[in-house]
């Protein structure tokens, strides 16, 4: 027995390392969340957009349509479309409002409008669902993050880090601005 003491402690001190590790990640969510609460990007959506859609391709996900042309990628056929929840940019938020009923976002009145789109899903039954803001020379873009399951139910999740690496596109001072008071992880 006195020989699997050293095993136990290394199990002991590996679980107590991921659970600090995971605490500064909430830590860390929390402050970001704080920092983009109110966050909009002084340009207009369509600068914005386009940059939004290659976070996403750079993050490996399908766009379909006008988005898809835009980045470079091939558009998937019309069958492969007709079992996809991937849309194009359109106009409204989509979903009726999928933030709105989650209760993450409340939009104050967006005077110039607003669009959507959403990405198909990956390996991993996930995919991005982005609503753009449009408040004439400034905007803001969220990146909901939807999760599937074998229920169906999808679990739909703001993720602030893909909206962090939008605005190190976009204007990488703030980006970095905003990191220096965040809680280091790892």
């Amino acid at each position: 027995m006195p020989r699997l003491i050293p095993f136990f402690m290394a199990g002991f001190f590996v679980a107590a390392s991921g659970c600090a590790s995971v605490r500064a990640q909430h830590a860390r969510n929390r402050e970001l969340a704080k920092e983009l609460a109110d966050f909009r990007f002084e340009k207009p959506i369509d600068e914005v957009w386009q940059e939004a859609r290659l976070v996403l391709v750079a993050a490996g996900y399908q766009l379909v349509g006008a988005d898809a042309t835009a980045v470079g990628q091939s558009n998937p056929n019309a069958v492969a479309r007709i079992f996809s929840p991937a849309h194009e940019t359109a106009p409204g938020v989509g979903g009726d409002n999928v933030l709105g009923k989650v209760g993450l976002f409340k939009d104050p009145g967006a005077g110039g409008g607003r669009q959507y789109l959403d990405t198909d899903w990956n390996q991993y039954f996930e995919r991005y669902h982005l609503d753009g803001y449009n408040y004439g020379d400034s905007c803001r873009v969220i990146f909901m993050h939807v999760k599937g399951d074998r229920d169906h139910q999808d679990v739909w999740t703001r993720d602030y880090e893909m909206e962090l690496d939008l605005i190190r596109r976009v204007d990488p001072d703030t980006a970095a601005r905003m990191e220096a008071g965040l809680p280091q992880v790892g």
